[in-house]
């Protein structure tokens, strides 16, 4: 089996209705209040369970950093195009300075892993 097969049997895969969890970094403003951006997240369609990842630490004097998981449907289509949403959604939240998805994986494929 070639390498562009095994891409495309997985992009298949993910592309399923199946629920992907990511983990990602969220750089904010030092006074914001994370909960409020953690609603905000969750309000986005197709995002089901938005967690914190221990708590936010202060980088510098006006910044915060804070790691947390979304669980989410891609509706858009592909995991990919999903995720290109939701990093654009979420950078345009008030007191957000930066969000990157570090890591994802479908939620089954995680559980299986850490059994």
């Amino acid at each position: 089996m070639d390498i562009n097969t095994l891409k495309k049997i997985i992009a298949e895969e993910l592309t399923e209705k199946d629920i992907i969890q990511a983990e990602c970094i969220i750089h904010t403003k030092r006074d914001a209040n994370i909960t409020d951006i953690l609603t905000n997240i969750r309000s986005l369609p197709g995002v089901t369970i938005v967690s914190m990842l221990g708590s936010s630490k202060q980088v510098s004097l006006y910044k915060s950093i804070s790691r947390i998981r979304i669980k989410f449907l891609p509706l858009t289509g592909s995991v990919k195009q999903y995720i290109i949403f939701l990093n654009k959604k979420v950078r345009t939240f008030p007191s957000v300075f930066s969000f990157k998805i570090l890591d994802y994986a479908k939620e089954d494929l995680l559980r299986k892993n850490n059994s």
